[in-house]
């Protein structure tokens, strides 16, 4: 191991068991969860999407689940030990949100720019995709993970990613089918043991009782700085719209227009078809 290595390894000791995994559907509230996990005294928080560690996780599960004749060959001909494989995944996972070397320089950085004492934090946080099988290969990297996912009503989310740069070229059946299948992929998190679900209706509208039941889960003391930054930050679903700050959230939100409103009989007719059930699933209602 080289010396740099060996400083970011040493400075990232307590928080690289500890991982915390935001999951979510896309335009479902994970980017604000996902800040404001990060205003916890006790989290080290990536800022951005990591699908690179889904990805790691999928490799973990094939290590260690596969069909014992799959496995007894993909592991004879491998040139070293298992466990090596796994210690590096590790490191990969955790270098991929952070940077080389144990996230050295993003540790350094924030020190300098003040406001940040990595002595103190004791979990780190990302945003990634997993599915039942990946959790369960991030859960052999990490015995420790917890995953904190967040869904929201079908309606705001089709709507949403129609004016995201991302989707909107996509058609509205695309859209409600994407929403669909994200209930789906994720629907095993809302009673997985080292799972917590949360509604973003919820976040919006009492933020502190929202987490306080996720630092309970984690097994943190209470800090109200996520609930504070969430009722004061107003993270925009356009990319084209800065972020806003200093701004009531839950007043903003309860004054807009309801989002179906503006769509077409054919349109809603199609949600209902495709995305009626799994509202239902997560206790939505359709309100046409």
């Amino acid at each position: 191991m080289c010396i740099l290595d060996g400083t970011g390894r040493l400075l990232a000791r307590k928080v690289e068991d500890r991982p915390i995994f935001v999951v979510g559907g896309s335009r479902s509230g994970t980017s604000v969860l996902l800040h404001a996990l990060g205003k916890h005294r006790r989290i080290y928080s990536f800022n951005g999407e990591d699908p690179f560690i889904t990805d790691i996780g999928g490799m973990m599960y094939n290590l260690e689940y596969a069909d014992q004749r799959e496995l007894d060959y993909y592991l004879s001909s491998l040139q070293v030990p298992q466990a090596y494989i796994a210690r590096n995944l590790r490191k990969l996972a955790y270098e991929s949100a952070f940077g080389y070397h144990y996230g050295l320089r993003s540790m350094l950085r924030d020190t300098v720019k003040g406001g940040f004492n990595l002595f103190t934090k004791t979990h780190w946080c990302v945003k990634t995709f997993p599915v039942r099988i990946v959790a369960d290969g991030l859960l052999k990297l990490y015995p420790l993970a917890r995953f904190v996912m967040i869904h929201r009503s079908g309606i705001d989310v089709v709507n949403s990613r129609s004016k995201f740069h991302a989707f909107k070229e996509l058609d509205f059946r695309k859209q409600c089918e994407d929403w669909t299948q994200s209930v789906a992929d994720f629907a095993y998190l809302a009673e997985f043991e080292q799972g917590i679900a949360v509604r973003h209706a919820d976040l919006v509208d009492d933020p502190e009782t929202v987490f306080r039941r996720i630092q309970t889960f984690l097994g943190l003391d209470y800090d109200p700085a996520p609930a504070n930054f969430t009722s004061t930050n107003q993270i925009h679903p356009l990319a084209s719209v800065e972020n806003q700050a200093n701004v009531d959230v839950r007043t903003q939100m309860s004054q807009r227009a309801p989002v179906h409103e503006s769509w077409t009989p054919q349109q809603r007719e199609i949600f209902a078809e495709i995305c009626g059930q799994a509202m239902g699933r997560l206790g939505y209602s359709l309100p046409f």
